[in-house]
């Protein structure tokens, strides 16, 4: 017999082993990113329970032709969720309850896998029939039902309780408290579980802690399947410190964790008096803020917060007092913190020692000599001397501060007129024990940094915008659509949308806008949304950008898609979905756009599908307007109050540390091809923020596409190395995908159901 085995990094395949009886999970130790497993025409008999406990990714598998009489459910439990495909054709199984889990049976919520063309041998047939049509009595085989006497209950660490489990079922299931959490060291002082006539069973607690907080399962299990029902457990108790310390992430910050139940408030002192605090933070200078980091677990008894400040200085250093606050009692921590060491200056005493510091008398040589007895004539000599000498310093001096101050005003003003950014002054101070303050000293700016020649920001008066409608609502303001005379040049009528900011008094608003503005005139590239300028004569502030008739690419890609009209998206049923080819030429010029960011060292943060534009002719432009954190809330994950972060797009650097780079933007263009082939659907759809965040973090990345050729999926892998420096630079992806998109070009297509008509 021919035998042979292979093994590759996402499949592992084993033919003709007749020695090969059984699987475990020590076989499959370590293939977590194995895909697709087959153990054909071998002498495979059975698979133990923990077959497949390390294997998450697997989503086929081939065990045809082997020597299988049954097969339980209870190894596939870990892979049920992803598995697309299981053959166990050509095995002896015996029909019956126990492959009863293999019938498809689509249910709401749960996902079918293919069986194949798979049989089983019933007692009283000699040839095989298809599983899908054996015959089970009806009442012998049912899934098990669970039913819990309370399903939760809140107590303090002094108190007692007991839940009841009872279930149903045929065969008679096998019922199961799972008491780890109530094993773990200190979680309680006592616990039985008590067997009751009926079947059920009885789990009693006595003298719970707060680390005995979280869900407690019974679950039941027969041939058919198994079922669960969680019962949330909160114990109260006061709250604990459990760490206050420094730590430098992208701000400097005072991080904490807190027990307690029910959640404590947290109060942060300065040197003894009020400086912040999670519910009253009245006037709080805008640099230091508190975000609390929920780990989205509602029975988490553990709260992390940090403390950040952004322009920390010696200002700051102090002794902080963290105290937190319950029902049940209070608990509190000190600790000192110094970002920066305060200011030397030397001891009075030594300014004033002529041996470290020598003063020189200006007036020394019209004084007469020492040994020489001042008369009344010299006295008044003297004293018109003195007067002369200080009418004429403090002349000079009025007229040296005048003419900095006309020299400083005429830099300003020339530097203004003629467009260029403005050189900027470093007021230096000396701690002379008045606080007097040095001269200023004129700063020339980093050329790398001041905007182009010719692209200074262009100012467009109101009066040539007419506004038609409303586009989108964010954070900032408005986005509306509307018409502006005289753009790009005179006479002309150019559609235009045009952002508004809500108000330019809070806080660094006018700054950030006016900082944004010169940014975005730098920014000037075929893929990249055009910005006309900005309007600035009155509140609110305008700005101008190219308008794109088709709106933002993930409603595009949505409204072409092969489900758009089922879903009732279509705007147009005679379009076609988009083709492959359509797909590539939209990431190409996304590709092309972000190339040229790299090339100004520019950092978008915020990559995605719904931060790009679709013009006529399928033209991608990138864009960020910040209204998609509107729209697209849900794409969001609120760090704190007012933080949010696309966790789905992010890379586990950005996640961890909130850091930014070129390479984060990589992997974010690797989700938005993931995106272009699965016709805008959300990363992880199905998964919660907190469980994405898990996945990024453990290596788990997004499967292929159904759409999506083997080629780009590999650029996706590419982006998504977890090492920065290992990522593909993003010029090398922009070839990858031109080479593919130039070797199948978009067509025209004269029936007019194509994009390019």
């Amino acid at each position: 017999m021919h035998m042979y085995m292979y093994v590759r990094r996402s499949r592992q395949i084993i033919r003709g082993q007749s020695n090969f009886s059984e699987l475990t999970g020590h076989s499959l130790r370590n293939m977590t990113s194995l895909e697709t497993l087959e153990i054909s025409r071998s002498g495979l008999q059975h698979v133990s329970d923990d077959a497949f406990m390390e294997t998450p990714n697997l989503v086929q598998i081939d065990f045809s032709g082997n020597n299988l009489k049954t097969l339980s459910w209870r190894p596939f439990k870990y892979i049920i969720s992803k598995l697309q495909k299981l053959d166990v054709s050509d095995n002896p199984l015996v029909c019956g309850c126990a492959l009863d889990w293999l019938v498809p049976r689509p249910v709401a919520g749960q996902t079918s896998f293919d069986i194949g063309e798979s049989t089983c041998f019933e007692n009283t047939k000699r040839d095989p029939i298809s599983l899908r049509t054996m015959d089970i009595p009806e009442g012998t085989c049912t899934l098990p039902t669970v039913q819990v006497s309370r399903s939760e209950f809140t107590f303090n660490n002094t108190g007692t309780f007991e839940v009841t489990c009872r279930v149903t079922g045929e065969p008679t299931p096998q019922i199961d408290w799972d008491t780890s959490s109530l094993e773990r060291e200190g979680s309680v002082s006592n616990f039985t579980v008590v067997d009751l006539p009926d079947g059920g069973k009885k789990l009693q607690v006595a003298g719970a802690t707060g680390i005995a907080t979280g869900m407690l399962n019974c679950s039941a299990s027969n041939e058919r399947g198994q079922n669960l029902q969680s019962v949330r457990l909160y114990v109260q108790t006061k709250p604990q410190i459990v760490s206050l310390q420094m730590k430098k992430m992208f701000h400097s910050s005072i991080c904490f964790e807190v027990r307690g139940i029910p959640k404590p408030n947290t109060t942060f002192l300065k040197n003894g008096k009020f400086f912040i605090s999670d519910v009253l933070n009245p006037n709080n200078p805008n640099f230091v803020k508190m975000a609390h980091f929920d780990p989205e677990q509602p029975l988490s008894n553990a709260l992390n917060g940090c403390v950040y400040f952004t322009t920390p200085s010696h200002v700051d250093n102090a002794n902080y007092t963290l105290a937190c606050t319950n029902l049940l009692g209070r608990d509190e921590k000190e600790l000192e913190v110094i970002f920066i060491p305060h200011p030397v200056k030397p001891p009075i005493d030594d300014i004033h020692d002529d041996r470290k510091f020598p003063i020189q008398n200006p007036m020394s040589s019209a004084l007469p000599p020492p040994d020489s007895v001042p008369t009344a004539t010299s006295s008044v000599i003297t004293k018109v001397v003195v007067v002369l000498v200080v009418i004429i310093v403090g002349t000079l001096l009025v007229g040296l501060v005048g003419y900095r101050y006309r020299k400083r005003q005429h830099l300003y003003r020339g530097i203004n007129q003629d467009g260029n950014a403005a050189p900027f002054s470093v007021m230096s101070f000396m701690e002379n024990g008045r606080g007097d303050k040095s001269e200023m000293v004129s700063m020339i700016p980093n050329p790398n940094y001041l905007p182009r020649n010719g692209t200074a920001v262009h100012h467009i008066s109101r009066d040539q915008m007419r506004f038609l409608g409303e586009l989108g609502e964010g954070a900032f303001g408005v986005v509306c659509l509307g018409i502006c005379e005289n753009l790009p040049a005179e006479g002309d009528v150019t559609m235009v949308a045009i952002k508004t900011l809500k108000d330019a008094s809070i806080g660094d608003a006018r700054k950030d806008f006016e900082r944004e503005a010169e940014l975005l005139t730098n920014l000037q590239h075929d893929n990249i949304v055009t910005f006309y300028g900005v309007c600035m004569e009155k509140e609110p502030f305008l700005m101008v950008f190219e308008y794109m008739e088709n709106g933002d690419l993930n409603n595009f890609l949505r409204c072409r898609g092969p489900d758009a009209e089922c879903l009732g998206l279509s705007k147009n049923p005679a379009l076609l979905p988009l083709t492959v080819n359509e797909l590539l030429f939209i990431a190409k010029q996304i590709a092309s756009g972000m190339m040229y960011m790299a090339s100004q060292h520019f950092v978008h943060r915020d990559m995605a599908t719904r931060n790009c534009l679709v013009g006529d002719k399928l033209v991608v432009k990138i864009a960020d307007f910040g209204m998609s954190r509107d729209v697209y809330s849900t794409d969001y994950y609120r760090v704190g109050s007012h933080t949010m972060l696309p966790v789905r797009w992010m890379p586990p650097e950005s996640i961890i540390y909130r850091t930014y780079s070129i390479e984060s933007d990589v992997w974010s263009y690797g989700v938005v091809l993931w995106e272009i082939f699965e016709y805008g659907k959300q990363p992880w759809y199905g998964l919660s923020n907190h469980e994405v965040i898990e996945y990024i973090h453990n290596g788990i990345l997004l499967d292929c596409p159904k759409a999506c050729p083997k080629e780009v999926y590999k650029v996706m892998l590419g982006c998504w190395q977890r090492q920065p420096q290992q990522r593909l630079v993003i010029k090398e992806a922009h070839e990858a995908i031109s080479r593919l998109s130039d070797e199948n070009p978009p067509f025209v297509d004269m029936t007019g159901k194509n994009t390019f008509v």
